[in-house]
Formats: structure tokens, C-alpha cells, sequence
């Protein structure tokens, strides 16, 4: 996360023993202002919960490896990434 430098919030993170990240926490003043957790399967992550397991976002992936082709957030609204020539999503 970028903040200016007179911002106190800061993120940590956590991994399981797989390398993966699955909990975000962030802190703004030295209190928690936010935790995400990450739901894989496999290597890819499928969904997003709040602190309170409530889904943030779920994401559904094409037959390739990291070939994200959809997510919907909260609201189910769908957000569909667009790849460039050369196969980079932007």
C-alpha cells in the first residue's frame, strides 16, 4: 500500500505454510482498521472475506495458469480484466 509519509496506516500480513498470503491486516493510529482474508484453491485465489467473513470479492479464473478473467465484488457487479498483446492483463 502507498501512503504519504505523514500517514500512519500501516498493512501487515500473514502466510501459511504454503507461502501463500491469507490474512491483510491494516492499521491506521496503531488500531485495526481492516482485515481481508484470502480463500485459495490451489494456487489461485477464488474469494475475498472482511474480518467478520462476510465475501468481499470472488474470482473466476479461465483454463490457464493465472488467467483471471472475472471478479465480482460485494455487490455482484462483475469487473472483467482485458488482456494486452502480449497476454498482460490492463
Amino acid at each position: 500500500m502507498n501512503y504519504a509519509a505523514n500517514d500512519n496506516r500501516v498493512a501487515s500480513y500473514k502466510y501459511d505454510w504454503l507461502g501463500r498470503r491469507v490474512i491483510k491486516l491494516v492499521y491506521d493510529n496503531g488500531q485495526l482498521d481492516k482485515t481481508v482474508k484470502y480463500c485459495y484453491d490451489r494456487d489461485q485465489v477464488i474469494a475475498e472475506y472482511d474480518g467478520s467473513d462476510t465475501q468481499l470479492r470472488r474470482f473466476v479464473y479461465g483454463a490457464g495458469i493465472d488467467e483471471p478473467l472475472v471478479y465480482y465484488d460485494i455487490h455482484f457487479t462483475r469487473y472483467y480484466y482485458h488482456y494486452d498483446g502480449l497476454g498482460s492483463v490492463a
